[in-house]
């Protein structure tokens, strides 16, 4: 198991699972919903379903991470691949190289109160973006990157992003 991530599935919560295969060293990536259910005999239960299987091997290379934003309109995947910020499109088994950065990616986040139609990527420079998820195979390059944080405000390497929205010490 390399990482795992919860993103919606249609009206559900699901869960995006990226592995290597032991014996073909084989990058997979499996989504699933979970679904609590009861019964009389033995209680409350949660059953797997709607599994399916992705082969990830039109990936350039094993992703140090992946974000798959908990929406339903986002049927990507994003994976950071030392400099390159690929995308998945979950759909169509699409691959596409969505951004190029001049440092490598060290932290990303696709949960925002903005309705997880964001990533964020953080690099090892400083340098720190917040890009656009939705429609993300038909977006123009011009149109991939929300905004960026002005360069005198980088302090050095980003090594974690969390979401904060609120004032001052409300946390959502």
């Amino acid at each position: 198991l390399i990482d795992i991530k919860y993103v919606k599935i249609g009206r559900a919560l699901g869960y995006v699972v990226l592995f290597k295969d032991k014996s073909s060293g084989k990058l997979i990536l499996q989504e699933f919903k979970l679904k609590a259910d009861r019964d009389e005999v033995t209680g409350n239960f949660v059953l797997i379903s709607d599994i399916k299987v992705h082969d990830m091997s039109g990936l350039p290379g094993e992703p140090s991470l992946f974000v798959a934003t908990p929406n339903a309109e986002t049927k990507y995947v994003f994976f950071a691949i030392d400099k390159e910020l690929w995308c998945y499109d979950r759909e169509t088994s699409h691959f596409m190289k969505y951004k190029d950065f001049d440092a490598k990616i060290t932290a990303m986040e696709g949960e925002s109160d903005f309705r997880n139609k964001h990533i964020a990527v953080g690099l090892e420079n400083g340098e720190f973006f917040i890009m656009n998820a939705v429609n993300a195979k038909n977006q123009p390059e011009n149109k991939r990157v929300i905004c960026e944080l002005p360069i005198e405000v980088r302090l050095g390497k980003i090594v974690k992003i969390s979401y904060k929205i609120g004032s001052k010490s409300s946390w959502n």
